[in-house]
């Protein structure tokens, strides 16, 4: 926000300030409060008798909707004064004063309901955004939240370490041995999908107000300090219409003492959309579920009768492969919008599916066909590995480094299953059928599971997102659906190999059944022209089959069957005396 921004909402406040009726509101420490705040009041927020080592107090306020501010002056101006829906400030103490007060305002012409929270901290506790030059605040310990459709920027101010024994004084934030006793690592939390409920959100700040609850509650994204020209902002995946809470945890090391304390920041929750129209928001609506379960319905094929049907599972393979690879060419180079990316990169996917067909149908070459759809189960278990905290090395953040090594993860799967050419064949049936499956479960259980393959469509069709941290949801219902998808994928997989353990390994090639039938008829009509010369071609060479072609093998027949039937072909071709 720009300075004039701030001014002309400060002038504002300092008129409804005047005019406001306020009420006082005195918590203890680490206090949690929830009131509502209606319109053109204020509330005055006051810490109780203060103890001898209280050194600092941090004063946050939380809303779901609306606007509020919050000030440690009676008048807001611009550097008392901070504005929006997860707000704080922390004071210090000075003198020998017994408490501390704050000033909370409306912004909203609705009343709102807001938690308020009080944290003290001694002198050797960190200073939460004690070394701030950016923001107006002097010591600023808010997160500032930047929101964009695929990653949200978290920004903070650096914190200082305790009084320095020595000179009774906080060290200044230019010195490097005192700033190398700090630590920063930002915490994510994430709600259930499709929850917008103000009691949910309430509960999830709950689970990340103070360091150790954070710890307890939260997923690691990342840690750092502030040295070697680091900043202090990061960016982390961010889905829509699941709600997620970052804070960023600080810790206190002294390494001369063994001293150690921690701080939390104030926590800012982020659903990735605007919640007032919910309907827009929500993961779960009526296109994705009938999507989600078409998707289902054929994952069940594939997974469990894929390899049977080896003609439709190449067209859908080639479908799966072609749209993957187009979407993210007209998402990246192009300016057409979401949808019209999506019609033509199901255009090519069919054209995919049919040359993919076309390549079997003509050549009939396994290793050829199957090693192209392997390459689809190669790249569903390198987005698994990278979405693991693999995914977040340093060395990944390079565009050449991790298009080289993801490259070779989608490959290094079928290449070194291609000499079990059928078995890799099932293997990729089984692992992407059960996948369509689970996804279809997630989807209607609002969960996450997902996400993995959505950050890496995001890798390809966004040049910036190699410079964001991959993290999600991981509980309980993602938890249960890895576990399914796991016992189905084994299921499906063990089924197909039990079914074709007796049968041929790949059909036919249409092209060389075409073949064959031709020759059959030309066979037929040389014998019915020519008995005795037919007698006499057949006497020289009855150990040479009859059709063109090795594969004499029907698909789908068992070894007894085939061997019955080159019998009685082997009878029908000995020669008899007359």
């Amino acid at each position: 926000m720009t300075f004039t921004a701030f001014s002309c909402s400060f002038v504002f406040l300092y008129f409804r300030a005047i005019v406001s009726d306020a009420f006082t509101l005195q918590l203890l420490p680490d206090e949690t409060n929830i009131t509502y705040l209606p319109v053109n009041e204020s509330i005055t927020i006051v810490t109780g008798n203060l103890s001898t080592d209280v050194f600092s107090v941090l004063c946050q306020v939380h809303t779901q909707t609306g606007n509020i501010s919050l000030s440690s002056e009676p008048i807001i101006s611009y550097e008392n004064g901070v504005n929006g829906q997860d707000i704080g400030i922390i004071s210090l103490r000075k003198g020998k004063i017994s408490n501390i007060t704050w000033y909370l305002y409306s912004n909203s012409s609705i009343t709102v309901k807001v938690l308020i929270n009080l944290q003290y901290f001694t002198d050797q506790d960190p200073l939460i955004g004690g070394c701030n030059e950016e923001f107006n605040l002097e010591n600023d310990p808010n997160i500032h939240l930047n929101v964009y459709p695929t990653k949200s920027t978290v920004q903070y101010q650096w914190s200082n370490s305790g009084i320095n024994p020595s000179t009774g004084v906080l060290p200044s934030c230019e010195d490097s041995t005192y700033q190398s006793y700090l630590d920063y690592t930002i915490y994510v939390y994430y709600l259930q999908a499709d929850e917008f409920s103000v009691d949910n959100y309430f509960d999830s700040l709950r689970n990340m107000m103070t360091p150790y609850v954070a710890e307890k509650y939260g997923t690691k994204v990342h840690s750092t300090s502030n040295s070697g020209g680091q900043k202090s902002t990061i960016d982390i995946a961010s889905y829509k219409s699941r709600g997620v809470v970052y804070t960023i945890v600080v810790t206190y090391s002294n390494k001369k003492t063994g001293h150690v304390t921690k701080a939390a920041y104030i926590p800012v929750v982020s659903y990735g959309c605007d919640i007032e129209h919910q309907d827009v928001c929500k993961q779960r609506n009526a296109v994705n579920m009938v999507f989600c379960t078409i998707g289902g319905l054929i994952g069940l094929f594939i997974c469990f009768v894929g390899h049977r049907y080896f003609k439709t599972v190449n067209f859908l393979f080639g479908f799966m492969i072609f749209s993957l690879i187009f979407y993210q060419i007209f998402t990246l180079e192009t300016g057409i919008n979401y949808t019209g990316t999506l019609v033509l990169a199901a255009i090519f996917g069919l054209i995919g599916g049919a040359l993919l067909l076309g390549l079997w149908w003509y050549c009939g070459i396994p290793v050829l066909n199957v090693l192209i759809m392997g390459l689809l189960s190669g790249y569903i278990i390198t987005s698994v590995a990278f979405y693991t905290p693999l995914g977040n090395l340093s060395y990944f953040t390079s565009s050449f480094n991790y298009g080289a090594i993801f490259a070779c993860g989608v490959l290094v799967v079928p290449v070194l299953l291609l000499c079990f050419t059928r078995f890799l064949s099932i293997f990729t049936c089984a692992l992407t059928g059960s996948l369509s499956i689970v996804i279809m479960l997630d989807i209607y259980l609002n969960s996450g599971l997902h996400y993995f393959i959505l950050n890496s469509l995001r890798h390809g069709t966004d040049v910036s997102f190699i410079h964001v941290f991959i993290t999600g949801p991981y509980k309980q219902h993602e938890i249960a659906l890895t576990v399914v998808w796991i016992l189905v994928f084994i299921f499906g997989l063990l089924v197909q190999l039990v079914r074709e353990r007796k049968k041929a390994p790949f059909p036919p090639c249409p092209r060389q059944l075409q073949d064959r039938d031709k020759d059959l008829r030309s066979l037929l009509r040389a014998h019915r022209g020519s008995p005795a010369r037919s007698t006499q071609s057949r006497g020289d060479n009855s150990r040479e089959p009859l059709l063109r072609g090795g594969n004499s093998r029907q698909y789908g027949a068992t070894d007894s069957q085939t061997q019955t039937e080159e019998e009685s072909e082997e009878e029908i071709n000995r020669p008899r005396m007359v």
